[in-house]
């Protein structure tokens, strides 16, 4: 969710309705645009990371997707910055 509280303005950057995708960070390469990072859990229950680069001027949003097996995680990872917060239920 792209949020600026100052204007009241909130508007959805990406929905995932599963639980086999999920996002742990983001990084604003400008003011515009921004690298969304997280795991996609294949149906063998294998994971891979994921990177959205998504554009809010053009709002667009480019999805990669890893498809080297080499490559799968066996844990999951967590981005640091999400460590720091005290999410209830996770």
């Amino acid at each position: 969710m792209l949020c600026i509280p100052k204007n009241k303005y909130w508007n959805r950057i990406y929905f995932c309705s599963s639980s086999v995708q999920w996002i742990e960070d983001v990084v604003w390469t400008t003011n515009t645009t921004f690298i969304l990072t997280g795991i996609s859990k294949w149906q063998n229950k294998r994971k891979t990371s994921v990177i959205f680069l998504g554009d809010i001027v053009n709002q667009t949003l480019v999805q990669y997707i890893n498809e080297n097996e080499a490559t799968f995680q066996t844990k999951n990872h967590l981005s640091p910055a999400l460590k720091r917060l005290r999410i209830k239920g996770s």
